[in-house]
């Protein structure tokens, strides 16, 4: 479980309510949700401004950049 599916469910909000918040489809949501894919820089900074910076950009950045 990620970073946003554990945020998203300890606060009890709806994927589909926070798909629109952040201006994206319940589907890509559940994408992201299920590391099926990552977030372009706009979403995943809109991603970290919903979460109130639980959810940073940064978190979606992949290993091998972080370790640089």
């Amino acid at each position: 479980m990620n970073k946003l599916s554990l945020y998203l469910e300890q606060r009890c909000i709806s994927h589909r309510g926070f798909s629109r918040k952040i201006g994206t489809t319940p589907t890509h949501l559940s994408n992201l949700l299920r590391d099926k894919g990552m977030p372009g820089l706009r979403l995943a900074y809109a991603i970290e401004q919903k979460t109130g910076g639980v959810v940073k950009v940064y978190d979606w950045l992949s290993d091998e950049i972080k370790d640089q």
